[in-house]
């Protein structure tokens, strides 16, 4: 995580003089940043996660509640849009994952309840009740699909081949 912090602001903290933290920032930027040129840079993973994306509706829609700032209820919106557009079958199934625009591997419990929790967030953020319909289809196929007949759920699906052999 980057923190980024003024040099007044380091002044301060450290009870130095700020021409002293400019001084430093000044000296030790440019070495700095050729020596971090000079690494391989990470590789990118660039795959889209439902459950994933339905956290971040989430936290999206809870900033817009708490700050009033229309980005983060447009920014929801468009996640939300586009997982239920690219990451959902014809049958209204999930899918799990998407990487450059293809979707596969049919979706696990946590990808139906963290977008249908996404999803309730952005009802209640924003008040299109369009969200709260899918919400509530999503956890329809939940129960349909996953639920345990005597109790609990299952991670996979009733049609998904179990991954760890046979319930």
């Amino acid at each position: 995580m980057t923190m980024r912090r003024t040099p007044p602001d380091v002044a301060l903290e450290l009870g130095r003089d700020q021409s002293e933290i400019e001084e430093l920032f000044d000296k030790w930027r440019k070495p700095l940043r050729l020596k971090r040129n000079g690494r391989i840079a990470p590789g990118l993973d660039k795959k889209i996660v439902t459950s994933w994306n339905g956290l971040a509706i989430s936290a999206l829609s809870n900033g817009f509640i708490v700050s009033g700032d229309e980005k983060y209820l447009a920014a929801a919106e468009n996640a939300a849009n586009f997982i239920w557009t690219s990451h959902t079958n014809p049958n209204g199934l999930l899918f799990r994952s998407s990487t450059d625009g293809h979707a596969a591997n049919d979706g696990i419990l946590d990808d139906y309840a963290f977008l249908a929790g996404g999803y309730l967030d952005l009802y209640e953020a924003g008040g299109d009740t369009i969200w709260l319909k899918r919400a509530i289809k999503l956890l329809e196929i939940a129960e349909q699909e996953f639920a345990h007949e005597d109790h609990g759920y299952y991670q996979t699906a009733r049609h998904v081949e179990a991954p760890l052999g046979p319930r």
